[in-house]
């Protein structure tokens, strides 16, 4: 009996040490959340991923893969339209699967010759998508008001989808693209969903389909000055091709693995959809128990090993070895092989598993079981 004692309360004192930890990084975050000259740090962590240190691992360590089905064609340095008219002939004559087109041709230029070389290149090909924007978000229908298409639309059909990044992560780090968003009471696909589908050759991507969590795992994307299409139209033939600029300071946007034209986000969000390797995100509940259980095990090692290093017979060792600065290094390397096995799994299959609540419980544990034992001893000497 006494032996069920001694575990149920070894339990309870664990499990009390591992909920002080976790109200401690709570107590932490609500402070930097509230006080104001705290706000830049809220908005920092806020916008924090282990994601994107998994994908910085990535980039060091991983060989990356050359797209077999997107090429990047840079237009940067072209601004007279009929130049652009050009241009897309250009790509067109190589004959590319899917010509994604991200420029709006917003109202008639003083060029009108180029305004109708733009118009009669958009009405000859049926495989280009051209992009479009959505603007003036209204919270409370949930759903933007306003479009912004090419001129040439109100007499030409052509194949369109917006390309606004997602809305709450303006001015962050951008992770995800949607795939659909409702504007003027329907519901409208996005650049990327029409691209992949019209690659595909049928609708594998729908209006219900939940935004895509990119993937920025290591992968090349040739790319191609505009001058340059005639000279490899093996990276044009039978291809999807993204027509865009490449250092438009205007259209560039922050990632987890650095600064990015938004075309190759684009890119990137079209080849997640087309290789089928979407980030998978933890689920908050089960996050919020894989998290428990890992502080609670932390707890439990922790005191294991101050109890095996009391046995050492060397005072000086058990010294040194039970000192706060022995502890955080044990500690330090069991969160270091935590945030390797999570790496690994996410490598493998893609699983995003994120560790900060866990890892900075982990921090506290230790202050957490001072804590306890100090308050233990005091309410034992006021019982007796």
């Amino acid at each position: 009996m006494s032996l069920h004692i001694r575990l149920l309360s070894s339990i309870a004192r664990h499990l009390s040490i591992t909920i002080i930890a976790f109200m401690v990084v709570g107590a932490f975050a609500l402070v930097t959340i509230n006080v104001s000259f705290l706000n830049p740090i809220a908005r920092a962590l806020q916008d924090f991923s282990m994601t994107d240190m998994y994908y910085q691992a990535l980039q060091s360590t991983a060989t990356p893969d050359t797209s077999r089905a997107i090429t990047i064609v840079d237009m940067t340095e072209l601004y007279e339209r009929r130049s652009i008219a050009e241009t897309i002939e250009q790509i067109q004559a190589e004959r590319p699967k899917v010509l994604g087109v991200d420029i709006v041709f917003e109202g008639l230029k003083e060029d009108l010759q180029g305004d109708m070389m733009i118009e009669t290149v958009a009405k000859a090909y049926d495989n280009s998508i051209y992009s479009y924007r959505l603007l003036d978000y209204d919270g409370q229908q949930q759903q933007f008001t306003n479009e912004v298409h090419s001129f040439f639309t109100d007499s030409v059909f052509v194949n369109e989808g917006y390309t606004n990044m997602q809305r709450q992560l303006y001015g962050g780090i951008k992770r995800e693209l949607s795939l659909s968003r409702k504007s003027c009471g329907e519901r409208k696909p996005s650049f990327v969903a029409n691209i992949v589908n019209q690659y595909a050759g049928r609708e594998i991507v729908t209006v219900d389909n939940d935004d895509v969590q990119i993937n920025f795992s290591p992968v090349y994307f040739p790319r191609l000055r505009y001058d340059s299409v005639a000279a490899h139209p093996e990276l044009i033939e039978d291809r999807i091709v993204l027509y865009g600029a490449m250092s438009d300071e205007s259209d560039i946007h922050y990632t987890p693995i650095g600064k990015m034209a938004g075309v190759e986000l684009l890119a990137y969000a079209i080849h997640t959809l087309l290789t089928q390797q979407e980030v998978r995100k933890v689920s908050s509940v089960l996050l919020a128990l894989i998290s428990f259980l890992l502080v609670f095990v932390t707890q439990m090692l922790q005191d294991i090993y101050e109890k095996r290093i009391k046995l050492l017979k060397s005072p000086l060792l058990v010294s040194f070895l039970s000192s706060s600065v022995a502890l955080g290094v044990v500690t330090f390397i069991w969160m270091v092989l935590l945030m390797w096995v999570a790496f690994i799994l996410f490598s493998i299959s893609g699983i995003s598993l994120n560790l900060g609540w866990a890892l900075s419980a982990m921090a506290f544990v230790d202050a957490a079981r001072s804590f306890y034992d100090t308050c233990l001893k005091s309410l034992k000497n006021k019982l007796s």
